[in-house]
This record gives structure tokens, sequence and C-alpha cells, in this order.
């Protein structure tokens, strides 16, 4: 009778916690979240939060960090709620000493939902300290594709944000991640662009210069000389190489580089990664260049001419191809080689070959290869 019992007074406290004939999920079975579908679903979160969540700073702070379970979480809810909810402030100028500051307040941004960078920069921060997150505002210059001329100048001022997870320091610029402004019009469209949200500083320093070389994050730092005359890199460019690459490349040309090839991603699931490739826009009609790759097997590349298409050779997982170009421009793209999915492209200029310079007694011409800056990785 006794062990009858205990038996009942086991299987009574078993039931509630597996119940019978349940199958019992082993906790290696359920596979984690990953770092793509977690940002997707705090992204969601901070697009459809209620206003009613959002009237004052400690609610708002108070809402987000509910969804938050680590530093990482908090950084980018802030992001996003930044991103969906304050407009850019196209009207508003850092000449306007009356209203400007004023109206990069944290408490005006959040009650108004619109800013300059500075507004962004600074409300960030506010709710990165109400949630006990380590942020600061980091002040510099940047550079978009239609920046010409001087890009230190009160014009090309701006404000983004680092903050600390773990111990080390992290970029974002949510002005950025909201979208951007008509060049026609200077209005504002909302796009969020997941990017400018833990961007590494090998990239970031391309568009981004801190008035404090710290905050650049480098190893060496990047000079003003440098980045005003280095060009404008595309964010798509980094699909294909990394920012340390770039740096290297331009850091170490004897021969400017005004114009990189402009890059088109469709389909980032087929890794393609340069090897080496021109790093001039502009090709010399009749100056042969290199081209190397490095793809999955089922992806092909072809360079698109005026005279017609060329496959690239492939050995293994490299394709390479050595093109003298004659005139009009040059694609080289990527597909996929059953379906035809396209995956992305580079596009050159090809210019005439311009006059050669009578050469003084006593002087060399150089060697015609030497204009070329290549992208080694």
């Amino acid at each position: 009778m006794r062990l009858l019992l205990a038996f009942v007074m086991i299987a009574g406290l078993l039931l509630p916690a597996y119940g019978w004939g349940q199958r019992v999920i082993h906790p290696l079975a359920v596979k984690p979240e990953t770092k793509q579908a977690r940002y997707a679903r705090l992204d969601q979160y901070a697009q459809h939060l209620p206003e009613a969540q959002a009237a004052t700073l400690e609610k708002l702070a108070a809402s987000l960090a509910s969804q938050a379970h680590t530093d990482d979480d908090k950084a980018r809810l802030i992001f996003a709620w930044l991103a969906y909810h304050i407009a850019y402030d196209a009207t508003l100028s850092v000449s306007d000493t009356t209203h400007y500051y004023r109206r990069c307040a944290p408490d005006y941004v959040l009650q108004y939902r619109k800013a300059v960078c500075q507004g962004y920069a600074d409300l960030f921060t506010e709710l990165a300290t109400h949630m006990k997150l380590l942020a600061h505002t980091i002040t510099g210059h940047s550079r978009t594709w239609s920046d010409t001329g001087n890009l230190l100048g009160a014009a090309n001022g701006h404000a983004w944000n680092t903050y600390q997870i773990a111990g080390s320091w992290h970029l974002a610029d949510a002005t950025w991640g909201a979208g951007g402004t008509l060049t026609t019009t200077n209005e504002f469209q909302q796009q969020f662009e997941p990017f400018w949200f833990d961007t590494p500083p090998t990239q970031l320093i391309f568009s981004h210069l801190p008035d404090s070389t710290a905050w650049q994050m480098l190893p060496t730092f990047i000079t003003l000389n440098a980045f005003q005359t280095w060009p404008y890199v595309e964010p798509a460019w980094f699909q294909l190489v990394n920012g340390a690459s770039l740096i290297q490349t331009l850091g170490t040309s004897k021969v400017p580089v005004s114009n990189l090839p402009k890059v088109t991603i469709s389909n980032a699931a087929f890794k393609v990664r340069i090897v080496q490739v021109p790093l001039h826009r502009e090709l010399v009609a009749g100056q042969p260049v290199k081209f190397i790759f490095q793809a999955p097997a089922e992806v092909e590349l072809s360079a698109e001419l005026d005279t017609g298409s060329l496959i690239m050779k492939n050995n293994g997982h490299y394709h390479q191809a050595t093109i003298t170009p004659t005139n009009g421009r040059i694609n080289i793209s990527a597909w996929h080689k059953t379906d035809t999915t396209f995956i992305c492209a580079l596009q050159y200029e090809v210019i005439p070959t311009p006059r050669q310079k009578r050469l003084q007694p006593g002087q060399h011409r150089p060697a015609i290869a030497d204009s070329v800056v290549y992208l080694r990785p």
C-alpha cells in the first residue's frame, strides 16, 4: 500500500509538467533564434509600438526595454524606433542658432517627431541612459554620393552614436537609418536602412569622420586629407570586399582614385568576393586590366562589352579574365548557372586614351600599368 501510494504521489507531481502521452522536446532540439530573425522581431516591435507607449521618454524607454534581453537588443530597439518614428527636419539649419539647439533637445524631438542628426543622436543617447545602456553622441563630418568640394565645412557637419556591449564600442547612425532627402525637392523619404546599425569602423570611416580620432576605432587613424580626397563608397561594396582592404589600397595608392565602379547587389545569398579588380570607375581604352573573383561553383561571371560577352575562366572557386577595353561600358556580372538569377554587377566607363605629352630629354614615360589601381584584399 505504501509503495502504491508513493507511486501515485510521484505520478501526480509529474503529470502537470509532462502529461500522459505528451512528447517531451529536448532543449537542444529547439533551434536558437538567428540574429537576423531576432533583429526582424525587434524592428517590427519598434515600428508598431503604440503612440501611447511613447508619450514620454520614461514610457518609451520602459516599452523598448521590456523586449530587450541583451544590450544589443536595447541598441537595436532604440535605433529602429528612431528610424521608423522620427522624420528628418530638412527645414532646420545649424546656422539658425535661435531654434537649432531647442529643436534638437530629446524632449522636443520626441514631442514633434522630427529632428536633424543632432536630435536623432541625442535622443538615442538619452534613451540608452534610461535603459542602462552606455552610449555617447559623436560629432564630426559626413559625406554622401552627392557631396563635392570641401567636406569639412559646416554643411557636412554630422552626429551619430556609439554604444557599449560587453566592454566593446559599436557604431550606429539612426539619422541615415531613417532614410534620406530627395536631391530635387529636399523632401524627406522614410526608408529603413539597417546597414547603419552596428556598422564596422572599417566601413563607416568612408562616410563618417569623427572630430575625435579615438572614435574612428581603427588601428591607424584616417587623416582629414584622406577623408577629403577618398571616393564615396556605396554600402553595397562591402558585400564584395572588406573595408580594411579598401583602406589599405586607397591609403597606399600613389594614383588618386576619384570614383569607384558602380555596384549593384541583387541577391546577397550567393557569396561573391573580389580578389582583384581595377578600382577606378574609368578604364582607359586599349589598356588591359585584370579581374579575379571568388564565387561558389554554381555561380558564373561574365564581362558584358560593347563588342559582346565574355565568360570568365573558372578555376575552382576563382573566376578571372584579362580585358582590353575599347569604348562604351564594361559590366562585370555574376549569375546563377541554372536559373540565371542575377546576383551582382560592377559597372565601368571606358574613356579614350589620353594624348601623350612630349618627354623632355632624360625623362622616361611610366609604364601604362602604373596608372591602374588594383583592389587586392
